[in-house]
């Protein structure tokens, strides 16, 4: 595995996490994200509009913990690959004084490793569930991946058997 240390993540968080850093484990292949996160050591998370969302919270909660949007915070990455939101929003959320609950769901397997392995690394682990099943439309069947080589990772569930749990059954794995 190989290991990069993201060394600015103040990404629109302005001081608030100056000199702070997360590590994050990615493939050792030639893969697109991967690549992107050695050769520049910031987040690929696609998300921009989260990552600016738990910026202002994290900064709202720095001046005012007693605010009600400073309670707690829940999201489900689903497709989590890398990981590179979750990882991201953690270490923001850790922070300033706020509970909060992540699920990252990804149903490659290596993939899934790697997000664990970064979690713990970054002693993240206790609040993150890593999910490793796909999600659909359907509950209860079957999931066939078809990998998608050398294009960033990717896998397509194969049409007409989906695998997906309900919220309620995830947060028990």
């Amino acid at each position: 595995m190989n290991v990069f240390r993201h060394g600015d993540v103040s990404e629109g968080t302005s001081a608030l996490l100056a000199g702070k850093w997360y590590d994050t484990h990615v493939f050792r292949e030639q893969e697109m994200v991967s690549l992107e996160i050695s050769n520049t050591q910031t987040t690929s998370c696609a998300a921009r509009v989260l990552l600016q969302y738990v910026a202002l919270l994290a900064q709202l909660c720095q001046l005012n913990s007693r605010d009600d949007a400073c309670r707690s915070f829940s999201m489900i990455e689903g497709g989590s690959h890398l990981g590179d939101c979750t990882l991201w929003t953690t270490a923001v959320l850790r922070q300033v004084p706020m509970r909060h609950r992540i699920i990252a769901v990804e149903p490659q397997k290596a993939a899934a490793q790697l997000v664990r392995s970064s979690l713990t690394l970054n002693g993240f682990w206790d609040m993150v569930d890593v999910v490793p099943l796909a999600l659909g439309n359907v509950s209860g069947k079957s999931a066939l991946l078809q990998f998608n080589y050398g294009q960033d990772g990717q896998a397509s569930l194969v049409r007409d058997k989906y695998l997906t749990h309900d919220l309620g059954s995830l947060t028990s794995h």
